[in-house]
């Protein structure tokens, strides 16, 4: 899952992405009458922003290096500890494809749901701007609450990830007394 628009680019980044993405105009790379020139979208393919962080919500530490949210996964238990479940309606997408992301937690807990693409990028999905943070016990709730996440390419195997924890914490410090847990569903993405 490629979710581009959650990804916590830095400003640089992304001016640099589109200075990559110009066509010259005039006398050399960079004049005061164009500037770095036009923007030519047919480059934008074939660039990538690799900034190396997922930047998380507040109540889960800020940025994170991907390795070290890999590590931290993988370190914690299944979602037994809060009951913890994440779906999605199909086994396979294609991409284009609309999806909808069911959660719930049996025990009240702070949440973070992240999407993994094939090549181990993760993205935030929520909490954002102005979800809640928290799953009352019991709740079940549909991600996105207005629309879908539009399936992005490249194809491969996808997923989504439920961290629950009693507590609001760094995952950058998660020691294995804290109570964590997760909860993870895959799909197919083909063309």
């Amino acid at each position: 899952m490629k979710l581009k628009e959650h990804y916590g680019a830095r400003n640089q980044d992304l001016a640099a992405y589109i200075t990559q993405a110009t066509r010259a105009m005039g006398s050399g790379a960079r004049n005061n009458r164009h500037g770095f020139g036009h923007i030519d979208a047919s480059k934008f393919k074939d660039i990538v922003i690799s900034v190396g962080t997922v930047t998380l919500p507040v109540t889960w530490g800020g940025r994170i290096k991907f390795n070290e949210l890999d590590a931290q996964i993988a370190a914690a238990r299944s979602g037994r500890d809060l009951d913890l479940k994440v779906v999605v309606g199909r086994s396979e997408y294609r991409i284009g494809d609309g999806l909808k992301i069911g959660i719930t937690a049996e025990r009240a807990c702070y949440y973070l749901l992240l999407g993994r693409d094939e090549q181990g990028n993760f993205a935030v999905i929520s909490p954002l701007g102005d979800d809640r943070p928290r799953l009352r016990a019991g709740e079940k709730r549909a991600l996105p609450e207005r629309g879908t996440i539009r399936v992005t390419g490249p194809p491969g195997r996808d997923e989504v990830i439920l961290i629950g924890s009693r507590e609001p914490l760094d995952p950058r410090n998660w020691r294995s007394s804290d109570s964590v847990s997760v909860a993870r569903v895959s799909y197919r993405v083909v063309r």
